[in-house]
């Protein structure tokens, strides 16, 4: 069966908990690896855009100082992003257990991997609107925003068999705790290791 992307598109905008269950039927029919291997593409797509939108838009100089040096190295900030999807995944999925859920760690992955390619998506959007109208740019991410935080409440609920929001919301809020504690330690483990090839180099 080839999934039909347009409609799992159409559905996510619309009805991202059904959208999740489509997605967890299209993990089905691959492999483990090749679900990690979107995490890659994926975290590389962020890189890109990312990239080039401090490249149209270059952060105003006393702005600069206080941006973290791995947004100016695109092979570190590829590891950032790949790092915290990864992170993310195992949060959601501990946090979901711990409260009850039933989710497969690929259905998780899956879902959060197809979420996060839609958000690289919205993000070139936003990047391409800067040119016609910078508020308008802004007001698209805003409502972005609102509507990434909507789609992965009905996500979580659905990969974790909750038909419940509000646990879902109790998953995420707990995600975020583990979230921040894991990116302090891979941030510092980063910012080690970048030092030791600079003072090899």
């Amino acid at each position: 069966m080839t999934p039909d992307w347009g409609k799992l598109l159409k559905l996510t905008l619309t009805n991202p908990k059904e959208a999740a269950a489509e997605v967890m039927l299209i993990r089905r029919m691959l492999s483990t690896e090749a679900l990690w291997s979107t995490v890659i593409l994926v975290a590389v797509l962020h890189t890109l855009i990312t990239s080039l939108e401090m490249w149209v838009v270059p952060p105003p100089p006393e702005m600069v100082e206080l941006i973290p040096a791995f947004f100016f190295k695109p092979a570190l900030l590829a590891m950032m992003a790949a790092g915290a999807i990864v992170l993310m995944v195992f949060a959601l999925y501990w946090a979901g257990r711990a409260l009850g859920g039933t989710a497969d760690l690929r259905d998780v992955l899956a879902t959060f991997t197809w979420l996060e390619l839609m958000m690289a998506g919205a993000q070139l959007v936003a990047l391409v609107l800067i040119f016609f109208s910078p508020g308008l740019s802004d007001l698209f991410s805003l409502m972005v925003f609102f509507w990434g935080v909507w789609a992965l409440i009905a996500f979580i609920d659905r990969s974790q068999g909750f038909d419940s929001p509000m646990r879902a919301i109790g998953v995420l809020v707990a995600t975020i705790g583990l979230m921040l504690a894991g990116l302090v330690i891979f941030s510092l483990f980063v910012g080690v290791t970048a030092q030791g090839v600079a003072a090899h180099v």
